[in-house]
C-alpha cells in the first residue's frame, strides 16, 4: 500500500519512518531541499530516539519537494504541518495547513482520502478545510491528530492509548484501522466520530490532563505545609479507579510545547462560547503558584548558591526541550530573591538556556563536547567555555565589522556610497518600510537603538521626525554622522549602552518619546530583558515601541541547526538569540497592544548576493509568490513587532 505523508519535519518523519518499518510505501513531502536530500541519501542525523536506525534500515521511503508527486502518489494523504500558536481568535495558526489543502484542490485531486494530523482549532474542517476542497464528493477530508511528544515518538507512536479520527467518510475504519493496527505495540482504543467532535477531544484530553496535574501538586503542596507524605496520599488518591495514578504524583509544574498551549487554546474556545472557563484559569493559574511554593521551599534551605541540573521540561530528555520548564521558572525565582544559581547541563540544552535568560544565571557544562551540536557550530550562540559574552565583546564585534557596511564597495562615507547602502537593504529588506512607517513620524520625537550606520536614521530625519540614535560602536556612529553631514540633515547620534539607562539619559531626557524604534539589535545584547525595560523607560505614555527580533520558528533556524549555507551577521557573532511568539510577549509583559508580524526569507544565492547579483536559489525562483508569501508569514527570520507604553 502507498502512503503519502505531506509535511515531515520531527513528527511527520516520525510517523513515515514507522509506516515504511511496517511494510507500507511512503512518499515523504518537504520544503528544503537539503532536508529531502539528506533523507533519501540517509546521511540525516536526529537526536530525536529511533530515527536513526529506522532511516538507515529503511527501504520503501522516498522523500520529495515535488507536490505534485507526493498527491500522485497515493490515495491515502496524511498532512502533518505546523499549526504554531500565533494568538488572535483562532489560536492556532492554520495558514501552512490551508495552503496545503489549496495547493491540493488546484491539482484537482480525485479520489483521496486527506488526513489532517495537526492540531487545529474545532470547526476547522467543516467551516475551513472542506471549503478550500471544492470536490468532497471525490476528496475526503478527516482529522486524526497524534498524541506523542518529542524525545518519544516512536514509542508514542507504536504505544497509543487512543487512536482518534474525526471523520464524514464512513469507509475510512476500514482503511485506518488496519494500519494503526499493524503499527501498534499496544491495544488501541479506536475511537471514531465527527471531526468536530474529534477537534474537541484533541484539546480537551491535554487541558484535563494539566488539570489533573494542578491538582495532584496543589495536594502535593498542601502535603508539605502539614507534614504529611505526599508520595502516600497522592498514591492513595489515584488508586481509585475513577482517577488513576497516571500524570497524579508529587511533581513540578507542568511545560513543554503542548499542554500550556493547548490549555490556552482550551480557554479562549470556551470564552468564545460562552461558557465559563475559571476552571481552566485556575488550572493554569497554580500551575505558577506551584513554581512559587517550590522556590519558597528551597529558599529556606538558605544557601547562597542553588545548582539545578537536567533543566529540560521533562526529566531526562534527550531533545533540547527548555519550552516551559518548571526548573528554569524556579531557577528564576531563586535569582529575583537574590541568589545565585549555577544551571548544570549539556553544552546544548546550556546554549539553548543562554538564549533565554543569558547572564541571569552561570553556567556549568556537563558531558563531553563532542556532542556539539550543528547550531552551535554554525551559529556561535554563547560561548562555549562556559561565560556568556559580556557587552566588550559585542562591542568590539560590531565595531570590527558595523552592520550594512558591506552593502557597498563604493568609498566609505560618500554620497554614492550611502544611496547604495540605502538601495540594497531597502531592496533585500524591503518590509522595514511598511514596518518603520517613517512617515507616520513627522514632527514626533524618535529614539532608535542601534543606529548602524545610519540607514533608517537618514529616512526617519527625511520624513521630518525629531531624531536621536544611539549606538554601541563607535566606528558605526562615525560613519552614521558622516551620512547626516553629506545629505545635511540635522538629527543627534550618541554612543552608548542600552542596558545602562545612565547612558542613554546622559544625552536624553527619559519618558519623553513618541517612538523607541530597534531593527535587529536587542537579539544581539547579553540583557535583553533589561535593555527592553530602559526602552520602555524611554518612551513617553502611548509612545510606541517597534524591535525586530529573530524567529525561532523559521527557516532561517532550521539551516542553522543543519549547518547549511548562512549570511551576514549569524556567522560568528557573540549572541543572536531567537524567540517564538510566546517569548516576545514575555519580553514584552509590561506593553499592551502587542503585533507581532512574522516575516523576511532570504532567497538569492550567497556567493552572487556578495557580489552584489540578486539571483534567487533555484526553489525560490520557481516558486508562485502566493506559497512565497505564505512561507514568509510563517517561517520568516523577523518578527516585526509594535506595541504601546
Amino acid at each position: 500500500m502507498n502512503i503519502t505523508v505531506i509535511g515531515i519535519g520531527k513528527l511527520g518523519l516520525g510517523f513515515a519512518l514507522l509506516l515504511e518499518k511496517y511494510g507500507y510505501n511512503v512518499c515523504g513531502v518537504d520544503i528544503f531541499p537539503d532536508y529531502v536530500k539528506s533523507i533519501n541519501d540517509k546521511s540525516l542525523v536526529s537526536t530525536e530516539p529511533g530515527y536513526n536506525e529506522l532511516l538507515a534500515n529503511s527501504k520503501n521511503l522516498h522523500a520529495t519537494m515535488s507536490f505534485d508527486e507526493g498527491v500522485d502518489f497515493s490515495d491515502l494523504i496524511f498532512i502533518i504541518v505546523q499549526t504554531p500558536n500565533s494568538g488572535g481568535e483562532k489560536f492556532y495558526d492554520h495558514n501552512i495547513l490551508s495552503g496545503v489543502l489549496s495547493k491540493i484542490n488546484k491539482l484537482k485531486a480525485k479520489n483521496k482520502n486527506i488526513i489532517i494530523g495537526c492540531t487545529v482549532m474545532p470547526k476547522y474542517i467543516d467551516e475551513v478545510g472542506l471549503l478550500l476542497l471544492e470536490d468532497t464528493e471525490n476528496c475526503h477530508l478527516s482529522y486524526n491528530p497524534e498524541f506523542v511528544a518529542q524525545g518519544d515518538i516512536v514509542y508514542g507512536f507504536e504505544n497509543p492509548d487512543i487512536i482518534l479520527v474525526g471523520t464524514h467518510n464512513r469507509g475510512l475504519e476500514s482503511i485506518l484501522k488496519p494500519i494503526y493496527t499493524n503499527m501498534s505495540k499496544s491495544n488501541p482504543k479506536f475511537c471514531f466520530m465527527k471531526p468536530i467532535d474529534a477537534e474537541i477531544v484533541k484539546i480537551s484530553l491535554n487541558g484535563f490532563i494539566t488539570t489533573k496535574l494542578s491538582y495532584a501538586n496543589m495536594i502535593s503542596d498542601l502535603c508539605d505545609n502539614l507534614t504529611a507524605d505526599k508520595h502516600t496520599v497522592l498514591n492513595a488518591i489515584g488508586s481509585d479507579s475513577r482517577i488513576g495514578n497516571k500524570y497524579f504524583r508529587p511533581g513540578n509544574s507542568f511545560g513543554g510545547p503542548c499542554f500550556p498551549r493547548d490549555t490556552r487554546a482550551l480557554k479562549q474556545l470556551m470564552d468564545q462560547n460562552g461558557i465559563n472557563s475559571s476552571l481552566l484559569y485556575a488550572t493554569t493559574k497554580y500551575n505558577e503558584e506551584h513554581i512559587i511554593f517550590q522556590a519558597k521551599q528551597l529558599l529556606e534551605e538558605d544557601r547562597d548558591i542553588y545548582v539545578i541540573e537536567n533543566v529540560c521540561y521533562k526529566d531526562n530528555s534527550v531533545i533540547p526541550l527548555i519550552e516551559e520548564s518548571a526548573k528554569l521558572k524556579i531557577a528564576k525565582q531563586l535569582v529575583l530573591y537574590g541568589k545565585t544559581v549555577i544551571i548544570k547541563d549539556t553544552l546544548t540544552i546550556i546554549n539553548e538556556v543562554k538564549k533565554e535568560f543569558g547572564t541571569i544565571f552561570k553556567y556549568e557544562i556537563v558531558g563531553s563536547t563532542s556532542t556539539q551540536s550543528n547550531f552551535e557550530k554554525h551559529m556561535n550562540v554563547g560561548i562555549i567555555d562556559q561565560v556568556i559574552p559580556d557587552i566588550q565583546e559585542v562591542y568590539k564585534y560590531w565595531n570590527d565589522r558595523p552592520c550594512n557596511i558591506r552593502h557597498s564597495n563604493k568609498e566609505i562615507g560618500t554620497k554614492e556610497y550611502f544611496e547604495e547602502v540605502t538601495l540594497r537593504k531597502y531592496f533585500v529588506e524591503s518590509h522595514i518600510l511598511d514596518f518603520a512607517e517613517f512617515a507616520k513620524y513627522n514632527n514626533k520625537k524618535v529614539l532608535e537603538v542601534g543606529c548602524g550606520i545610519g540607514t533608517a536614521a537618514q529616512s526617519f530625519i527625511e520624513n521630518g521626525a525629531i531624531y536621536t540614535g544611539i549606538d554601541l560602536s563607535n566606528k558605526s556612529i562615525d560613519i552614521a554622522n558622516q551620512r547626516l553631514e553629506v545629505f545635511a540633515l540635522k538629527g543627534k547620534i550618541y554612543q552608548a549602552n542600552i542596558e545602562v539607562l545612565c547612558d542613554i539619559t546622559s544625552n536624553t531626557d527619559i519618558g519623553t518619546f513618541d517612538l523607541v524604534y530597534s531593527f535587529g539589535v536587542l537579539h544581539h545584547t547579553p540583557n535583553t530583558e533589561i535593555a527592553i525595560q530602559n526602552c520602555w523607560n524611554m518612551l513617553k505614555p502611548g509612545g510606541e515601541f517597534k524591535l525586530m527580533m529573530y524567529a525561532k520558528n523559521s527557516l532561517k533556524y532550521f539551516e542553522i541547526n543543519e549547518g547549511l549555507d548562512q549570511y551576514e551577521a549569524q556567522n560568528g557573532v557573540p549572541i543572536a538569540n531567537v524567540y517564538t511568539h510566546d517569548d516576545i510577549h514575555i519580553l514584552l509583559k509590561n506593553f499592551k497592544d502587542i503585533r507581532i508580524k512574522q516575516t523576511h526569507i532570504f532567497q538569492y544565492k550567497i556567493e552572487e548576493y556578495k557580489n552584489y547579483i540578486y539571483k534567487k536559489k533555484e526553489y525560490f525562483d520557481t516558486m508562485p509568490l502566493e506559497l512565497f508569501q505564505c512561507m514568509e508569514k510563517n517561517l520568516g527570520w523577523h518578527l516585526c513587532v509594535t506595541c504601546v507604553k
